[in-house]
């Protein structure tokens, strides 16, 4: 039986680092999978080729990405998209873990602790790891119509984050946001018209928040929105930036309606330690406030 190939990229401008790294993948290649890679020293010339060639995983030197602007490492992990990313660097300290990781990493490696067997097994893990939260995502997660987490994958997700915050000991503001009047455009302009809405109130709040920000669909015209790490003092903010987004929205979309959304906050802080219920009725409290406000 042939072994499948995997096709890797090297970023790292040390030449001992290089040699360290490519003798460790030469004692495992054709042992389970062949492995091919390229090696490049510099963080542009890696975006450049990112740009036209496929990887199964990348590896590569943090701080290269990370020093002097972090730009660089936003547009790598635009450019990988679906590719998972595995670190090294010098640094063997939580902070510089716990960054590559929120960063979007799988895995973060100091030279440190280089070894053939823990190279392999990391890069393993990060390959697994990566395949099945895509595949748990697409069956579990996606609602059919926005193609945004439904309510499931949603509460999955904001469990998760609460774990993840409570260690860190940071918090983050969750949103909850309405679209209005729905059932006035189902009623009025059909059903296609209250899908059209729907899809409309996704695209608006992708704009309104970062890719890293997780945004569900939690009922019929309900949906919510994570902003990890978000500062409690930026909620007012945020919320101004969601109006935007619709305003905007319809200024660019010509439908025999208007597009209004209701948003109310809450945030998440590791002493207090709210429960996602109880995180959802803060949002749904400051919500309803939003709504009165309208009438």
């Amino acid at each position: 039986m042939s072994l499948k190939t995997l096709h890797f990229l090297l970023v790292e401008p040390s030449p001992s680092g290089q040699s360290e790294i490519e003798e460790m993948l030469s004692i495992f290649s054709n042992e389970v999978h062949k492995i091919e890679w390229i090696v490049i020293e510099e963080a542009l010339a890696a975006l450049e080729l990112l740009k036209t060639t496929h990887f199964d995983l990348l590896i590569v030197s943090l701080p290269l990405f990370i020093y002097p602007r972090r730009t660089l490492w936003k547009e790598l992990h635009s450019l990988a998209g679906a590719t998972p990313i595995l670190t090294i660097g010098e640094q063997r300290d939580e902070k510089t873990s716990t960054l590559a990781i929120h960063l979007g990493a799988e895995d973060y490696i100091p030279k440190s602790e280089y070894s053939p067997t823990h190279l392999w097994r990391a890069i393993l893990h990060a390959l697994e790891r990566h395949k099945m939260h895509e595949k748990f995502k697409e069956l579990l997660f996606a609602d059919e119509l926005t193609r945004l987490y439904n309510r499931r994958g949603f509460l999955t997700l904001l469990t998760q984050q609460i774990s993840l915050s409570k260690r860190l000991n940071k918090g983050f503001l969750f949103f909850q946001v309405d679209l209005d009047e729905l059932k006035k455009i189902n009623d009025t302009h059909g059903h296609f018209a209250g899908d059209s809405a729907l899809k409309g109130a996704a695209l608006c709040l992708k704009n309104a928040f970062r890719k890293q920000d997780i945004i569900g669909r939690i009922g019929g015209d309900e949906f919510a929105v994570i902003a990890i790490n978000a500062p409690e003092e930026e909620g007012d903010y945020l919320k101004k930036v969601v109006h935007e987004s619709a305003h905007q929205y319809n200024l660019a979309h010509k439908h025999p309606y208007l597009l209004s959304l209701s948003v109310g906050a809450a945030f998440y802080s590791p002493q207090e330690d709210p429960s996602p219920e109880e995180l959802l009725a803060q949002a749904d409290a400051d919500l309803y406030v939003e709504k009165k406000q309208k009438k």
